[in-house]
């Protein structure tokens, strides 16, 4: 959008809607996990399984990938943070965070089944208490 139209949006007091990111948990086709970060879960996964997603997921052996969980953010950071927390989970940790949110087997990939897509709602357990989702302070 031009900065034309940007202004007639301010004149109406039109706001642009609030960009959300995204932690996500990626179903490899060897039995492996990917975590990551995006603006665009479903855009992000055609990418990884295009072959031009991240290292990880480029090698044949590794696709397809699926999105098995995605958990939306107001702020980069919380989203990036959240990433990070996940990946120091141990593989069991983490299938159980999968469990406890309604995705009852990461293996093999005929047990795949739709994304658990979170929005803005809940809050994760590994998160620090009531910081979640709320905006950054600063």
């Amino acid at each position: 959008m031009g900065t034309k139209d940007q202004a007639q949006d301010k004149k109406r007091g039109e706001t642009k809607p609030e960009k959300l990111h995204y932690f996500y948990v990626l179903a490899c086709s060897d039995n492996t996990l990917y975590t990551g970060y995006t603006t665009d879960p479903t855009k992000r996964e055609a990418v990884h399984n295009s072959g031009k997603g991240a290292k990880y997921t480029q090698p044949d052996y590794r696709r397809p990938v699926h999105m098995l969980y995605s958990k939306a953010f107001t702020s980069k950071s919380k989203a990036m943070s959240a990433e990070y927390r996940f990946k120091q989970f141990t593989r069991r940790e983490k299938e159980n965070f999968l469990r406890d949110k309604g995705i009852a087997r990461v293996w093999p990939p005929t047990a795949w089944t739709d994304r658990v897509d979170e929005g803005l709602a809940g809050s994760l357990t590994f998160m620090p208490d009531d910081t979640t989702n709320q905006d950054e302070e600063g």
